[in-house]
């Protein structure tokens, strides 16, 4: 196994390859934080005689830019394990090992991973992913719509011009089909997966969420 320490940033992956039979040689890479990136990261250890099989990536599991990339990198076959960074700071403090203000630099990562052997990461499976990103949707548009009704009371309440009030009504039509048909979507895939059943029975239970909608939306 290669251990690969991966420096997670918004828009960056900075990575660091460890290789030879005493990971005493290392190879860095630095790629975007995407799935392409990822891609290519993968792509660049093949190059190295390492197969993404024979990869165990470790990264920091704390911050808000992680979980793309390390569900990427798992679904490419890869090991994963996401760390405590304190734990990864402090084992490079007794290393005497390059540390930074503001993450945890790549290699230390690598050889915290040697070092410790940190439990393997498995993401949700993908149609509990799905279900999840279906409902965020469908929460975002919500907020959005709420926002445009408060707008169109405040319009009323101003007497705004009738073309603002039509395009707030428009706005309005827009988010409720939307919304119907994310709901559609759930209560499908609900209907698909059996071990969801429990997951919506707790969303039906709290007001305002996709699965306790209210019925007073117009219809356009």
């Amino acid at each position: 196994m290669s251990y690969l320490g991966i420096d997670v940033s918004e828009l960056k992956l900075r990575c660091t390859l460890l290789l030879g039979p005493k990971n005493d040689k290392c190879k860095r890479k630095v790629v975007g934080n995407n799935r392409q990136g990822v891609y290519e990261l993968i792509r660049w250890c093949a190059k190295h005689g390492v197969s993404s099989d024979q990869v165990h990536g470790v990264m920091d599991g704390t911050g808000l830019h992680h979980e793309q990339s390390a569900t990427t990198l798992h679904d490419t076959g890869a090991t994963v394990s996401l760390v405590n960074p304190e734990n990864v700071h402090d084992f490079g403090l007794t290393r005497n090992m390059p540390s930074r203000t503001d993450g945890l630099d790549s290699l230390t990562l690598a050889r915290y991973g040697v070092a410790a052997q940190p439990p393997t990461w498995q993401p949700p499976p993908a149609h509990v992913r799905a279900l999840r990103d279906l409902v965020a949707q469908w929460e975002a548009l919500s907020e959005d719509r709420t926002r445009s009704l408060n707008r169109l009371k405040k319009a009323d309440a101003s007497a705004a011009l009738a073309l603002v009030e039509s395009s707030i009504s428009n706005s309005l039509c827009f988010y409720d089909g939307e919304m119907a048909r994310l709901e559609r979507a759930i209560d499908d895939h609900i209907d698909h997966h059996s071990d969801l059943q429990e997951d919506a029975a707790l969303l039906a239970m709290i007001p305002g969420t996709c699965l306790n909608r209210s019925p007073s939306r117009e219809n356009c």
